[in-house]
Order: C-alpha cells, then sequence, then structure tokens
C-alpha cells in the first residue's frame, strides 16, 4: 500500500471516529447505547476516543431543570414503569406512561426546548 493511500485512509478513519464521537457527546447517550443504535464496536469507538484524546469530561453534564406546576394538581406522587420515551431535541429522554396528561407534557417539552 502506498503511503499516500494509507494517509488518506487514515485520515477518512479519524473523520468519520471524529463524527461519531461528537454526535455522541450531543446525545446524551451513554456510550454503549449510542454504539448499539449506530452500530459500532464499542472497543473500536473507545480506542478512536483515547485516540483522538477525546474525554467524557468534554462529554455535557446532566442538567436538572425545574418545572413550575400547580400545587393543587399535585396527588399522591407514584413514578409508574414508563411505556413511552420521548427525546427532546437529542438532549433530553422523557417517561410518558399510560394515562399521561399530555398539557403537562407539552409544557415540559417547550421548557427542556428552551435549554
Amino acid at each position: 500500500m502506498s503511503k499516500k493511500l494509507f494517509a488518506d485512509q487514515n485520515r477518512e478513519k479519524r473523520r468519520f471516529w471524529r463524527i461519531h464521537l461528537k454526535a455522541w457527546g450531543k446525545s446524551g447517550l451513554t456510550q454503549i447505547e449510542y454504539c448499539r443504535r449506530n452500530q459500532l464496536k464499542t472497543s473500536r469507538f473507545t480506542y478512536w476516543k483515547t485516540k483522538l484524546n477525546i474525554s467524557t469530561a468534554s462529554k455535557p453534564s446532566v442538567n436538572l431543570v425545574p418545572v413550575p406546576f400547580a400545587h393543587s394538581t399535585v396527588q399522591k406522587l407514584s413514578i409508574p414503569e414508563a411505556s413511552l420515551q420521548v427525546v427532546v431535541s437529542n438532549r433530553f429522554r422523557v417517561g410518558v406512561s399510560e394515562g399521561f396528561s399530555s398539557t403537562t407534557l407539552k409544557q415540559l417539552i417547550c421548557v427542556l426546548e428552551e435549554y
């Protein structure tokens, strides 16, 4: 293999992995889940993350967002297992159970989209 061909292939691999590492950083997913969804080998992902010096510290941290609500609507707090998950702006994942309030969900999504 010629040096030029090898250099071109290496450049293309670096570009490919930089794109994926950047997308992973914005996705809010774990490394394993991101790899599963994009059909990538986690060992190769880790290799290129290390090689390109991309640390998990550069991954955005999770922030909790206060959501205002009327106190009169609060009842017994029980959190049933979510039967549906909504991903907002590729950054937030909201679990929604049967019998959810569509008004509250719309308000929550509006608040999350501001962040």
